[in-house]
């Protein structure tokens, strides 16, 4: 156990600790260290270029998915009322023009959540660049570039599978205990969070977009879906608006691990990126002699460093403790 005073030189006593997989042994038994750094020596550790910031895309996206969801439960409900509509009209239980308010009030939803999901989909693609982007600053050889983050949507089939795979990519290589430019990052636990949101996504993107394709054409001078058209193929009608009820509802639950992915990934990169740098000369490769520092963090006043990588020794309130990075 350690104790922590904040006199000048500060004093750290300590138990000798097992140090961190591939990392030195923490704080010397009964060293002394010099006076905590704020950094400010021209040798200590300094990210030489900013990284691109995703707090605020993260926190737009946040609330962005969870209006998606409440607007696709809201369509999904507009459709089963077109097919309620459909079906009273098909029996003679229902007038004509009820039914068309029903579809016109639908086909309005869609075209909201149509521009909803353009929009969101153009934030995620900027929050997945400068991602890819700050993944590539930290050294995370071998990763898909930022590139992908919109080319990527425009490949047959593999959109449905590249998008998700980058996002991975950059949950392994915000793994702050691997070293810059180490291809181990590659071996770092993949979240499965991560898969089950995408998976419910692309599960309900193609329900959505094969149900909708099954309204068919009109043949309406003014393009407008009248309730005519949709009962010259009632049982196409029917299984189409049966697929998009069931993509809709795929699409809600996958809007909460959404939310709660881009959010907990870009804490988890700038965590990284206080710990191993960004672009430029790695914090690792600096010369700076072992002491104690502000966490770099943030979880806890100081951390201790090693003289080349950041530790998994703490303190807080003048507390030791242990918190691997």
């Amino acid at each position: 156990h350690t104790c922590f005073r904040p006199t000048s030189p500060r004093r750290v006593h300590t138990i000798a600790r097992p140090a961190v997989k591939g990392r030195s042994v923490g704080p010397p038994v009964g060293g002394t260290v010099g006076p905590v750094s704020d950094w400010s020596s021209p040798t200590g550790p300094s990210a030489d270029s900013p990284i691109h910031p995703l707090g605020g895309l993260a926190s737009a996206l946040r609330v962005l998915f969870v209006l998606a969801a409440v607007l696709a439960t809201a369509l999904a409900y507009l459709a089963v009322r077109v097919r309620a509509s459909l079906d009273g009209v098909h029996a003679g239980r229902e007038e004509v023009d009820v039914a068309q308010k029903a579809v016109d009030a639908f086909l309005g939803g869609a075209s909201v959540v149509f521009l909803l999901t353009v929009g969101i989909g153009g934030l995620f693609v900027l929050w997945l660049w400068r991602a890819a982007r700050n993944n590539q600053r930290l050294g995370r050889p071998g990763a898909l570039g930022p590139g992908w983050a919109i080319g990527a949507w425009f490949i047959p089939v593999g959109s449905l599978v590249l998008p998700g795979l980058q996002v991975q990519q950059v949950w392994k290589g915000a793994e702050s205990s691997v070293a810059r430019d180490d291809p181990a990052w590659r071996q770092v636990r993949a979240n499965p969070q991560i898969w089950i949101w995408w998976l419910a996504y692309v599960i309900g993107q193609v329900l959505t977009f094969v149900g909708f394709s099954l309204l068919g054409p009109t043949d309406d001078a003014q393009g407008q879906v009248v309730v005519a058209d949709l009962l010259d193929h009632l049982d196409d009608v029917q299984q189409g608006i049966t697929l998009f009820v069931a993509g809709q509802v795929a699409l809600v639950p996958a809007a909460a691990p959404g939310a709660a992915m881009v959010v907990n990934l870009s804490r988890r990169q700038e965590t990284a990126v206080s710990v191993l740098g960004a672009g430029g000369t790695p914090w690792a490769g600096r010369v700076s002699p072992p002491a104690w520092h502000p966490d770099p963090t943030g979880r806890f006043d100081l951390r201790f460093w090693d003289g080349k990588l950041w530790t998994e020794h703490v303190t807080r309130g003048g507390q030791q403790a242990t918190d691997p990075v």
